[in-house]
This record gives C-alpha cells, structure tokens and sequence, in this order.
C-alpha cells in the first residue's frame, strides 16, 4: 500500500526556487566502511503552495536500510539533475546543489516490530513508513524521534550551514 509524506516548503533564502528543483528522498546508512547516502523516493514540488509531495509505493531497498530493522531520511530539495535512486558514490559533491532539508523532520521506515526497541524511541513507530519530528533529549548526545503527521513535514530552503537539522546518530 502506498504512502504518501508531504509538507510545506519554508524559503528562508529569499532567492527564487529554480523551476528544475527536485525533492528526493535520501537515505543515510551505514554498512561497517563508513556512512553513506541514498536516493530513494521522488515527488513533486508546488511553487504556488509551497508544498511538496512524496509517494512510497514500495518498501526501501536493503541498501537504503541497511540494519534491516530501521532506516531514517531526510527529504532534499536539490538542483542536480544527475542524482539517480541509488547510493550516491563517496566524494561526489552532491551537497552543493542541495538547496533545502526538511531538518527537523524525517521519514522513519520501520521494519521489524516496534516493541523489539526497547523503550528507544524507534518503539514509538509502527511498522512501515512514518514521519518523525525530531525532539531534543537534555543532557543527550544525541536527539530522538517522536511520531508525526504524514503531511507534517518542513523542507527549509537556506544555506546548509543555516539549518540545523536532527543530530540523531
């Protein structure tokens, strides 16, 4: 069944966003050599309402989620015409023609059962796709996750070194 993940666009930039932008869905992992990035999911962009759209139709590559339990993704919008779905290769500077994250919300794909987490906040998930808010955890070296609405998403359109985003690995 699909999924669809959407949210409103918040230019804080001020320029212009170029008519080519794109709004994917990247993945973060990490398989023992080091972190790395994926592009799984594409959407639309509304300029007129200045929302974005998402649909999941099937689940992540193993790739893409490569716990095989929990997978987290940020929605970019990018310039790039060149990213294609697929880890992006080491080095190949896809970040300077990201032009805005949804930085404090994420889509969580969950696929083992919730209650094997524990009291961590994936527990807080059902299986399948999901959005998640970030929420600082005082004291914490890193931040948590709660469960939001599918349509609640924030891309911020900015520099990257103006938005913060979720710190939570």
């Amino acid at each position: 069944m699909p999924v669809t993940v959407s949210g409103t666009i918040t230019n804080r930039s001020g320029a212009a966003i170029p008519a080519s932008a794109r709004a994917l869905v990247l993945w973060f992992g990490d398989d023992g050599s080091g972190d790395y990035a994926y592009v799984f999911g594409e959407g639309s962009i509304d300029g007129a309402t200045n929302r974005f759209t998402i649909t999941l139709d099937q689940n992540p590559p193993r790739a893409a989620v490569p716990s095989a339990r929990l997978g987290v993704a940020f929605v970019i919008l990018t310039t790039d015409q060149g990213l294609q779905p697929g880890r992006i290769p080491e080095g190949s500077g896809y970040l300077s023609s990201v032009i805005g994250v949804t930085a404090q919300h994420a889509v969580i794909y969950l696929e083992d059962d919730p209650g094997s987490f524990g009291s961590a906040w994936p527990a807080r998930f059902r299986p399948g796709y999901n959005v998640g808010i970030g929420v600082k955890v005082p004291g914490a070296t890193f931040d948590d996750f709660a469960p939001a609405g599918l349509n609640s998403m924030e891309l911020i359109v900015d520099d990257l070194e103006n938005i913060e985003t979720v710190n939570w690995s």
